[in-house]
């Protein structure tokens, strides 16, 4: 009896603590939750893994079926890899399990996704008055269900707002975050692959205890004050799968793609007085890989021009096929010096496979 009582008490607390993280709605209508860092790491995320508790059974089903067998057998070893080498990403991971009744490894393996295969494309201009502006579309399998479990993620520290970021409810690294007044940094994958060699040298970097991208954005959401912090953050970690990190300031020319391999810098293309726009999908497109994807992004910054507005250009770039395509899931405009973060869902009326995803 007493044991019973005990426990019902224990879950009315858990319940009524996951209320209270949930902070309404924005004016684009996502959901909005606090995350704050200064509870203990397995409270951090009960909002969204009660609210969105059975979307997130579901994707993870979905998951299962599309994730490489050999990749699936290997999250079953891998809670105690993830414990032990980061005990508080483990913590966030594990706190959502347990409230969201998930097995913990396949909470481990819905946060590992995002390494194996995915398609987003960022760009960054500089507006004919110098303002700097950073938008990005974010493509990923099963995209009307992903959509659904999207929210924005207001991260607070000693009782101050740090940062927010476009999440995945189950999914405790951000890949597009902006920090007001400061800088903003979107995620793109590198060169997405069924290459059974590189799915396994992913899993052997998960196994030897490397980051994340995702988690690398994090650190510098929360750490860094400013643009020249969060591109030496970004670029020095070592991640466990190659990625593009697009990262927007505050000032005059901050503006940069950096093209990572696991452990250095491949590639830097700045904003300057010249270039004054950058684009980056899945490829490295300063070695001339370049599919129609980039191609549209490029000709669309031409058609648009120098003189072109915020909205001309993400409705011309991000908001056409193939850019706007059947994997596409949301959009972001991020400018440090304007105070913008306005994400929106989004969803494309063609169809049409582009052929680079």
């Amino acid at each position: 009896m007493h044991q019973r009582v005990f426990t019902l008490l224990l879950l009315a607390g858990l319940i009524s603590m996951s209320s209270q993280h949930f902070m309404g709605k924005n004016a684009e209508g996502f959901d909005l939750f606090k995350i704050d860092l200064d509870l203990d790491p397995k409270q951090r995320f009960l909002g969204p893994a009660q609210h969105y508790e059975d979307t997130i059974k579901s994707l993870i089903s979905m998951y299962m079926q599309y994730v490489p067998s050999v990749v699936l057998d290997a999250f079953w070893a891998m809670d105690w890899i993830i414990k032990y080498y980061h005990p508080e990403r483990y913590g966030e991971i594990q706190g959502m399990a347990e409230f969201a009744k998930i097995d913990t490894h396949l909470a481990v393996m819905m946060n590992y996704v995002y390494e194996f295969d995915s398609y987003c494309t960022s760009v960054i201009a500089k507006l004919n008055n110098g303002t700097i502006v950073h938008m990005r579309n974010l493509d990923f399998y099963f995209s009307n269900d992903t959509r659904n479990i999207t929210y924005i993620g207001q991260y607070y520290k000693n009782g101050q707002h740090l940062y927010d970021a476009v999440m995945f409810a189950g999914i405790i690294s951000p890949f597009t975050g902006y920090k007001d007044g400061k800088f903003a940094i979107s995620l793109n994958q590198r060169d997405p692959s069924q290459n059974y060699l590189r799915l396994i040298q992913n899993v052997g970097m998960i196994f030897t205890g490397y980051k994340q991208s995702g988690w690398t954005i994090r650190e510098a959401l929360e750490s860094c004050e400013d643009y020249a912090c969060a591109v030496l953050k970004v670029s020095t970690d070592h991640h466990i799968a190659p990625s593009y990190m697009i990262v927007s300031g505050l000032k005059n020319n901050e503006g940069t793609i950096i093209t990572r391999d696991r452990f250095s810098v491949a590639n830097v293309r700045q904003i300057s007085d010249q270039n004054w726009y950058l684009y980056q999908t899945n490829q490295d497109h300063y070695n001339g890989d370049c599919p129609i994807r980039c191609q549209h992004a490029k000709a669309a910054f031409e058609k648009v021009g120098r003189n072109a507005t915020i909205d001309a250009i993400y409705q011309n770039v991000l908001q056409e096929w193939p850019n706007l395509n059947y994997m596409s899931i949301h959009s972001a405009q991020m400018s440090a010096a304007l105070g913008l973060f306005q994400v929106e869902k989004i969803y494309a009326y063609d169809q049409t496979d582009p052929g680079d995803l």
